[in-house]
């Protein structure tokens, strides 16, 4: 599942254009709400760079985001178990992969900056004290960390603060998607 899902991202890529992200709706049902993150979580996400946020540094931070989908998929292990998951971690994002029987429940892959948040099998709901756009996201190992989804003009951003730790919050830009 996961592995035709990154294969399927591999060819897809070249072609795809960065959705912009929709924030979740107050009035939306729950179901609708967590249906619309999953959809905008599903993604390689990197690091937005230090100094002015401009188009410039935001498209420059997915250079290579083809590549690095590409080089994850070829690390997985076959066949695909929690153990054989454990030390995968992205090259420069954070990619969240989302399983096809709950939108809630996805696959993580850190980068070596974000180790507030371990690799494999996670899931997230709506931080109930949160509001619009805000969910927890509870990784493999069960620690939860906030998320917040939002945007800057046309780039889809996503800000992690690890919960109870005291790494720093990080601010990250969609580059493509992994549906």
């Amino acid at each position: 599942m996961l592995r035709s899902a990154l294969i399927a991202l591999a060819l897809a890529c070249a072609f795809a254009v960065p959705a912009t992200a929709q924030p979740a709706q107050t009035s939306a049902p729950q179901s609708q709400q967590l249906a619309r993150a999953a959809t905008q979580l599903a993604a390689l996400w990197r690091a937005v760079p230090p100094g002015r946020m401009t188009e410039a540094t935001l498209t420059h931070a997915c250079d290579g985001a083809i590549e690095e989908m590409a080089a994850l998929q070829r690390r997985l292990p076959d066949p695909i178990t929690v153990n054989g998951l454990a030390d995968i971690r992205a090259e420069h994002g954070l990619v969240f992969v989302p399983t096809d029987e709950n939108p809630t429940l996805l696959f993580a892959f850190p980068n070596d900056d974000l180790r507030g948040i371990a690799t494999g099998l996670g899931s997230f709901r709506l931080d109930p004290a949160g509001g619009e756009g805000k969910l927890i996201f509870q990784d493999a190992a069960g620690h939860d960390s906030n998320l917040e989804i939002g945007h800057a003009g046309r780039f889809p951003l996503l800000r992690v603060r690890p919960r109870g730790s005291e790494y720093d919050v990080q601010l990250y830009v969609y580059c493509v998607s992994s549906l």
